[in-house]
């Protein structure tokens, strides 16, 4: 496991350094709005991937760092800053990837086969794709700290950490700390709820100050885990699950804008395609059958991301299996794997050699080649092509 995550975080942030690198020539070049903002998009998509090597490279130095000495030192980890800074790098760069991907599926199907469009170079189409990148940037990054909030701590907040305090062993949740504090103090009632504050003041009423007394760390919403992601495995007695559900479910509803955008897209190419080979009496020209490799490439490796976890989470969360145990399988493996092969789809420099294999490997390789005329007969849908996926 440890290997794929070093691997994965090279990758990710190997190839998204490429297209991060490429993306600020290509919207520059770009004179049309809608063409801009796709290659603006496809920017974000690979700020995202990259933000999500970086995770994956830090979660596996510690990983190296503690080694066989983690579950001595386990929850001073669980409360430590640098998981919850690996933890909102991990929400941050899941959540920018996936809406710049469903912002850019839009974008495709409204704006497919537009050889023109608004002029990309005036004040307003700058505005226009400004505010929707800082909008974009600014929900993700929202979704990503709203946990860390000291407001919301009673909301957030699982348990606190005591080292060196044998009265307190582990990660002491509220429960535990009530059953304590009512056999010290006896104002204390049973029926008391009490706020994070408040037990933190009447625990270190109970020690001494001499030694500068007793500091709980806390174990936040990243510490539910040793790989410090957002908290997505709940079940209804967490105080969390409400806002875990409402992430999860808006993250499904990306999945399925992204898909039914990408199926209308390509039923419109085929559309355009079919016509062609009906009045030149040809084959499939080469361009579609490329365009529906990249398309079921974009929508299977979504579904294999997300489509899983997603099931998961929810049988979780119905308490019919305990599905903690695959938090390193989806933080190390299932939701990065968007993170590697987005650039691969998005990018040009990459785009050839993947969808040249995955042609020869599929049906598709038996396909009769084109002739000549076949790709003069394919222009209309090549330049449809050309305009949807442009300099990607």
């Amino acid at each position: 496991m440890n290997l794929i995550a070093w691997t994965f975080g090279f990758l990710a942030m190997t190839f998204n350094f490429v297209v991060i690198a490429k993306t600020p020539g290509y919207v520059l070049k770009s004179s049309v709005l809608h063409h801009r903002m796709d290659k603006m998009l496809i920017g974000l998509i690979a700020l995202g991937d990259f933000q999500m090597g970086v995770y994956l490279l830090g979660i596996s130095s510690v990983n190296f760092y503690y080694s066989a000495r983690y579950c001595e030192g386990k929850f001073l980890w669980l409360s430590s800053q640098i998981c919850n800074v690996l933890g909102v790098s991990n929400t941050f760069a899941s959540q920018i990837s996936l809406f710049a991907m469903t912002a850019l599926s839009i974008s495709r199907i409204s704006n497919i086969g537009k050889l023109v469009g608004n002029d990309g170079q005036s004040l307003v189409s700058w505005c226009k794709m400004i505010s929707c990148v800082i909008f974009l940037g600014l929900a993700s990054l929202g979704i990503a700290l709203v946990p860390l909030l000291p407001s919301l701590e009673d909301y957030f907040s699982n348990a606190l950490y005591y080292d060196g305090v044998t009265l307190f062993s582990g990660a002491v949740d509220k429960p535990t700390h009530q059953r304590v504090l009512q056999e010290y103090h006896t104002r204390f009632r049973a029926s008391q709820s009490l706020t994070w504050a408040t037990i933190r003041q009447m625990t270190r009423e109970m020690f001494s100050q001499d030694y500068g007394g007793i500091v709980g760390s806390t174990v936040g919403f990243y510490g539910n885990d040793g790989v410090c992601i957002f908290k997505y495995l709940v079940t209804p007695s967490d105080p969390q699950h409400k806002f875990s559900l409402i992430i999860l479910v808006l993250n499904l509803i990306c999945f399925v804008v992204i898909t039914t955008c990408y199926i209308a897209l390509n039923v419109r190419i085929s559309k355009v395609s079919k016509a062609v080979t009906r009045r030149k009496q040809m084959n499939q020209p080469r361009t579609h059958r490329k365009l529906y490799a990249k398309i079921t490439l974009i929508i299977a490796t979504d579904f294999a991301c997300w489509v899983p976890f997603i099931a998961i989470t929810m049988i979780h969360f119905l308490r019919y299996i305990d599905a903690t145990e695959f938090y390193p399988l989806f933080s190390i493996i299932i939701l990065p794997l968007n993170s590697v092969v987005n650039p691969l789809l998005y990018e040009r420099v990459f785009e050839e050699a993947v969808i040249g294999s995955f042609r020869r490997l599929s049906l598709w390789s038996k396909m009769e080649s084109p002739s000549k005329g076949d790709t003069l007969g394919a222009t209309e849908l090549e330049t449809m092509s050309h305009v949807t996926f442009n300099n990607e």
